[in-house]
């Protein structure tokens, strides 16, 4: 692909700002649109045994689709450590997210080529969070991102053993805004 394909491929996907069309409110645009930008984050998950694991990552938030959707490139371990020999595969994936006027909902994909993952979820604001729930797994697995601030935020990975009746944490990132 030259330059000037990649140049044009990129102004086909990526947006200044959110779409004001009239279709999409504002304010649910902002939603996700508050987190466009740089995030670094500290990452832990829960292992098969258990045990918790740690690592840092980074997460780049951005307008696409005509200012219809916030993507997102979510990066572990960060761009400098994964072009280090002996560098873990980790995840390097993308997420397309789009508000639905018609179901006043979100519509949320996370594709993880590394291992092999695709996710689908709707999400909705509920109190001071942002609750994605799976598409696949109702009432067993949610995203969460809480805790928000212009400059932080703390997302979750939860599962559930009782269709939604309590919750048990299984993966955590804490965002802070990169300057």
């Amino acid at each position: 692909m030259s330059n000037s394909e990649r140049s044009l491929a990129a102004s086909a996907l990526f947006a200044g700002g959110p779409i004001s069309d009239g279709r999409y409110p504002l304010a649910r645009m902002l939603e996700y649109g508050q987190f466009v930008g740089v995030w670094d984050f500290d990452w832990r998950g829960r292992r098969s045994d258990g045990e918790w694991q740690t690592a840092e990552g980074e997460w780049h938030f951005y307008w696409a689709l005509e200012g219809r959707a916030v993507c997102d490139t979510w990066i572990i371990p960060k761009l400098a450590a994964r072009r280090q020999p002996e560098a873990p595969a980790g995840e390097y994936g993308l997420t397309v997210r789009f508000f639905h006027p018609a179901v006043d909902a979100w519509r949320v994909t996370w594709n993880g080529p590394v291992n092999g993952n695709v996710r689908r979820f709707t999400a909705q604001v509920r109190g001071s969070e942002i609750v994605q729930d799976s598409l696949e797994e109702v009432g067993t697995k949610r995203w969460v991102f809480a805790d928000i601030t212009p400059d932080s935020f703390r997302w979750r990975s939860e599962l559930s053993h009782d269709q939604g009746q309590s919750w048990d944490l299984i993966e955590e990132m804490l965002c802070r805004r990169r300057r």
